[in-house]
């Protein structure tokens, strides 16, 4: 009983404690007695409107308060010993900020985390700011050694030295060798002028090589007592021209926490990375890998941006963790790959988010900042501790094989991307409560980000109809064979496909023209435009057939190919010399095309490519050449959704730094076209220079430790942005397709021609094999009817909710409180006391 009593006095003393630590008028009930007394014990560092941060000044955690909800948030797990599954070495991973990947220069691979290998030994250094705070972390062996000044001047020694006490003064100097230049022989200084050039300058104090490991630590702590700073030692190796003999890896990386409104902005600047370059690679950062990581049994799931969207569910059995970069591959690193890779790359990370829900509180995650940098990391308990966690990671150097490693041997030429840098790596945590603690909340948040870019027009849902002008397909003339442009849709029979359309009624169409110039469809580089005159008949040019089209209210969207070469062209400002992105080894990056029977590499149908630095001057030959209207808009290819380096040492352009490129390139087009950009399958970069986007991803990649999949992308995007899924008649479920794009809320999308398909076989387009408008406009008609009935009254709405509500049927509410209900099934299910058809949907109530 009395321990008891003891041990109740206890709790109350701190939750005492931690009340008097809040601000007046808080709630608190969300807070468990653990996290209050771990954040009573922590140093309040700043607060602002909305937050409260704390720093753990032992092991450098972080804590946040949610002065709102009483919510608390941690930067790692509180009590990581008490974890019966991890290991010693896991407990200490759940107590790391940050950890390291890196290669030494046998291209053995290693790790180093904040705690095991910075903090256990004290080797940080922490700044406090108005706003925040910075922990600046020096990680390995050496990081004891590396602060204890093997040469120092005279003068600076000891007056560091009269600073501490007498014993220590004295231990200090004696384990040091003092020089002075006017007395020593010319020999000797000769030979220590050469090893310690300061010498020539003043007299100096060298380290003994024989001081043992205890007392270099003990001498660098006294040093350290007093003040003295990694600053302090940069100075002392530059002041004596002496460079370190250390040969181990050491990193030394800063950290930053501030407060930005109702987020926690943690940032790692790679050009403040230092680290020892001699022999050691350092490939990857990982940033707060346990922020908000959920103990087993806490009801809930991780939120990863899986092409549309997924969730993970909390403790889900997965022998593997879902990881995935941030706007998919990049081409050239993976240009030496024989095989097509299993990650669906119109499935891939599309949004720079992540989140996870604890019960009744949630975070979302923005990756701020290198996001081009970034890939997201997630992980369910039981595999080797005890939490559900998810994270970014950000690439500091991009590594591959060389070409000639056949020659060399594979795993001993390793080559790797310059260190430049075109942005920080910074992620911005949000918290979430209650009724907006879920992916829907999730998706309301990040839509803040780019609300006011754009808004959805008119009361009814969008038709893409999506015309091809022209392909080029093998001809002959007198036995010879070469290379037809052939028209398939003129602008004529765009306009009579069009006018269909419009009879029948709809009244919100968007017409995207490709295969208009340069040869057709794939055709040459578009650094020169030159219009497909075949496509001009019955009195109708492209200038005519844009004009009738607005005097109709029909927007069109001309292709412009900012990125892929499909064809070699003369005299048109394209090689493969100058204006291709190349490897490594200088060799010229090509798109790899693949053989369907067995996903191997088709060498001999590869696509070139454009370097990223030269995107705004191909958008600027489109501006030149397409007549601005008040209908003309562009429509973005391959820009939209693939981001590649140019690992050319004059011209390295990283991932960051080509989608500034690439998003310059768009926004010419933006400005000279009013905003009028359909992009497609886009990522968010490309997202917000848009007013359209379609094959919007309706599906995940479907990692074996993804539970569902939610529409994410589209609840994002819904209001703010007219979007169409995948292209309904190239589809391979139409009714599944039909169905997901009720759910999210998108038009409708086709591609056609005006020719009969059989003009496509035996050619390049022969996976385009049913597009003949005349097998799908009546369908198409009424099925965007009957969608446009219930969804058309919704388009200023935002998604305010998104829920299963069984394993087949789902509900959509919208922002004025209308509900959608799509039921996937094969059985007539009754939803609010509506009944839904099999494979079908209805309104529950409007």
């Amino acid at each position: 009983m009395i321990k008891k009593f003891k041990r109740i006095t206890a709790y109350f003393l701190i939750g005492l404690l931690f009340f008097s630590l809040m601000p007046a008028g808080g709630s608190h009930a969300a807070a468990s007695d653990s996290e209050k007394e771990t954040l009573s014990s922590m140093k309040k560092v700043t607060e602002n409107d909305h937050l409260i941060l704390y720093f753990d000044e032992a092991d450098t955690k972080v804590g946040v308060y949610v002065k709102e909800t009483g919510d608390v948030w941690f930067s790692n797990p509180v009590d990581p010993e008490d974890d019966p599954i991890a290991s010693g070495y896991q407990k200490k991973q759940l107590r790391s900020q940050l950890s390291v990947r890196f290669f030494n220069e046998n291209v053995q691979e290693a790790t180093m985390d904040s705690y095991s290998d910075c903090v256990e030994e004290g080797n940080f250094e922490t700044e406090f700011s108005d706003d925040g705070l910075t922990v600046t972390y020096t990680l390995g062996e050496a990081a004891k050694k590396y602060l204890l000044p093997e040469v120092i001047s005279v003068e600076r020694l000891e007056g560091f030295a009269a600073k501490l006490e007498s014993s220590q003064s004295k231990k200090l100097l004696r384990n040091y060798t003092k020089y002075e230049p006017d007395q020593l022989k010319e020999a000797d200084k000769k030979e220590l002028t050469e090893k310690y050039p300061g010498l020539k300058e003043h007299s100096i104090y060298v380290l003994k090589s024989g001081a043992k490991e205890y007392v270099r630590e003990e001498l660098a702590g006294y040093l350290k007592d007093i003040g003295y700073s990694q600053e302090d030692f940069d100075f002392d190796l530059a002041d004596n021209g002496y460079e370190s003999e250390n040969k181990k890896p050491w990193f030394r990386i800063p950290l930053s926490y501030r407060l930005d409104g109702k987020r926690l902005v943690a940032t790692v600047d790679p050009r403040n990375i230092d680290y020892n370059r001699d022999g050691y690679y350092l490939v990857e950062v990982e940033l707060l890998p346990y922020f908000g990581a959920a103990l087993n049994g806490t009801e809930g799931y991780i939120f990863v941006p899986d092409g549309c969207g997924a969730l993970i569910d909390h403790d889900k059995k997965a022998d593997s963790v879902y990881t995935a970069r941030v706007y998919g591959q990049d081409i050239t690193m993976n240009v030496l790959s024989q095989t097509k890779s299993q990650t669906d790359q119109n499935l891939t990370v599309k949004l720079p988010v992540f989140g996870q829900k604890n019960e009744d509180k949630a975070f979302l995650a923005v990756i701020t900042d290198g996001s081009a940098y970034a890939d997201i990391t997630a992980s369910t308990s039981g595999r080797v501790n005890s939490y559900n966690n998810v994270y970014a990671g950000f690439q500091f150097l991009e590594y591959g094989e060389s070409t000639l490693g056949s020659m060399v041997g594979s795993n001993s030429f390793q080559l790797y991307s310059a260190e430049a840098f075109a942005s920080a790596y910074s992620v911005a945590y949000e918290f979430l409560h209650g009724d907006r603690a879920d992916y829907s909340g999730m998706a309301a948040s990040f839509r803040e980000y780019i609300e006011g870019n754009h808004k959805s027009a008119g009361d009814s849902l969008p038709f893409y109809a999506e015309y091809i002008g022209a392909i080029d397909k093998d001809a002959t003339f007198l036995g010879i064979k070469y290379r037809a442009v052939t028209r398939v849709t003129t602008y004529a029979q765009a306009r009579e496909i069009t006018d269909r359309l419009l009879d029948a009624g709809l009244d919100n169409i968007k017409v995207v023209y490709t295969g208009w110039a340069n040869a057709g469809l794939h055709g040459y580089a578009y650094t020169k435009i030159d219009p497909v005159s075949k496509l001009n008949s019955g009195g109708l040019n492209q200038k005519k057939f844009t004009a009738d089209m607005g005097s109709k209210g029909v927007n069109v969207y001309y292709g412009a190919e900012l990125q892929r070469v499909y064809r070699d062209g003369l005299f048109d400002g394209y090689s493969l010399l100058g204006s291709a992105p190349k490897y490594f080894d200088r060799s010229a990056v090509k798109e790899a095309t693949y053989y369907l029977s067995n996903g191997m590499v088709d060498s001999n149908d590869a696509i070139s490519l454009i370097r990223p630095t030269l995107a705004a001057k191909v958008a600027k030959a489109f501006i030149k050449k397409v007549r601005k209207t008040d209908n003309t808009g562009v429509y973005l290819g391959s820009i939209s959704y693939s981001l590649y380096s140019d690992q050319q040492a004059e011209k390295y352009t990283d991932r960051e730094d080509a989608l500034f490129c690439n998003q310059s390139a768009v926004s010419e087009l933006e400005t000279a076209y009013d905003s009028r950009i359909v992009s497609d399958n886009a990522n968010y970069p490309i997202v917000i220079h848009s007013s359209d986007v379609i094959n919007v991803p309706s599906d995940s990649n479907r990692n074996l430790i993804i539970s569902r999949t939610v529409p994410f992308y589209a609840m994002v995007l819904h209001g703010i942005k007219d979007y169409a899924l995948d292209c309904l008649n190239m589809t391979d479920d139409y009714t599944t397709t039909l169905l997901k794009s009720a759910e999210s809320g998108a038009g409708l999308y086709f591609k056609w021609i005006y020719a009969d398909n059989s003009i496509l076989k035996e050619t390049k387009f022969d996976q385009l094999y049913s597009v003949n408008y005349e097998s799908w406009i009546d369908k198409a008609i009424e099925d965007y009817k009957a969608l446009n009935d219930v969804l058309g009254p919704l388009q200023q709405e935002s998604i305010k909710k998104h829920e299963y509500i069984a394993d087949d049927v789902v509900q959509v509410t919208y922002s004025n409180g209308t509900k959608i209900a799509v039921n996937y099934s094969d059985k007539e299910v009754t939803v609010g006391g509506t009944k839904i058809g099999p494979k079908s949907y209805g309104v529950i109530n409007r």
